[in-house]
């Protein structure tokens, strides 16, 4: 599956990032911050990176520094596939003897360049870097243009850290999820409930006290009390997640810490984990709790109601064309 969705991803990426060329004229490979942020190849690696990594947890395979490897080589290809699917649109505009993305027209193949030669793939690709010249722009201000070989090859290597960077960190999001070595398979997680953060004492006092008298019903009882608050969800919070095993039923009660951050806004803690383990008969109830019941009498008072009210319209409708007849 990781082999299927790494290939679907990497396809998919190399397309788009032709196609935004082909339209725009623009490189997406080359969007970047202040010369050193490559904020396109980070995306362009992040979307790539994410078919293989997720493919690896649909498959239930950990991900190990051998994936990330595997990943480097991916990012390599996919570089050059881009740069490579570019080449072959890149034609010379006879009218203003210029570089245009298309189809028709001289390939650039057949042209060389003084000091460089002819214009094959790796030549042009060498010549684009040392002669291109890079600008520096701020709310559609251009500020500065530099045309450098050693300015042109150091942005090139910024832009392959930027698209290593994105695949690795694709794979970093999905390494994150809890994995059960003794079953070799990805937990299940599900969301249970919100408590504010100023009761998370009094709430872990009591949680242990109950868990360590073994009183399962009791421990059900509190928690379940507690539900998702929407109200709650704008201060700060902790949120309560159930993460098990479906296979060996190993169960975890894991808490993120929401705090109020930079600009107020509700963010989460990334350095704030709570696990605490619980007996599974505990998550059972909480996996098949009972969702509200259906009033079948209304239902059924109501559905009669209409297929009344639709009876009346009917032979209404069949009197009145009786009536036009006559």
């Amino acid at each position: 599956m990781n082999i299927i969705l790494g290939i679907i991803s990497l396809i998919a990426v190399i397309v788009a990032s032709v196609f935004i060329t082909f339209v725009s004229g623009f490189e997406l490979l080359h969007l970047s911050l202040l010369l050193i942020i490559p904020i396109g190849s980070i995306i362009i690696g992040y979307l790539c990176g994410y078919g293989y990594y997720k493919g690896l947890v649909i498959s239930n395979k950990y991900i190990t520094i051998k994936h990330f490897i595997i990943g480097f080589i991916i990012s390599l290809f996919c570089i050059v596939a881009i740069k490579y699917t570019s080449y072959l649109f890149t034609y010379i505009d006879s009218e203003n003897n210029t570089i245009i993305y298309s189809y028709k027209g001289d390939h650039i193949s057949n042209y060389e360049a003084v000091g460089y030669g002819k214009l094959d793939f790796l030549t042009y690709n060498k010549y684009m870097i040392e002669n291109t010249p890079i600008s520096f722009v701020i709310k559609n201000i251009p500020l500065a243009e530099i045309s450098n070989p050693v300015i042109g090859w150091l942005s090139v290597f910024i832009d392959f850290l930027g698209l290593v960077s994105g695949f690795i960190l694709a794979g970093l999001i999905q390494k994150n999820k809890a994995y059960c070595h003794d079953c070799n398979l990805y937990k299940k997680n599900k969301k249970l409930f919100l408590i504010s953060k100023e009761e998370k004492t009094d709430f872990f006092n009591k949680l242990n006290e109950l868990m360590s008298e073994g009183n399962l019903d009791a421990t059900y009882a509190m928690l379940s009390k507690y539900d998702f608050d929407k109200d709650l969800k704008k201060k700060e919070h902790l949120l309560c997640k159930l993460v098990y095993c479906k296979n060996c039923n190993d169960s975890v009660l894991n808490f993120e810490l929401y705090e109020l951050r930079y600009q107020k806004r509700i963010k989460k803690n990334l350095y704030y984990q709570h696990p605490i383990s619980i007996n599974y008969k505990i998550a059972e109830k909480f996996l098949n709790k009972e969702k509200p019941s259906i009033d079948i009498a209304t239902k059924t008072y109501k559905t009669v109601k209409v297929n009344e009210e639709l009876k009346a319209k009917e032979k209404n409708e069949a009197k009145e064309s009786i009536e036009v007849k006559e």
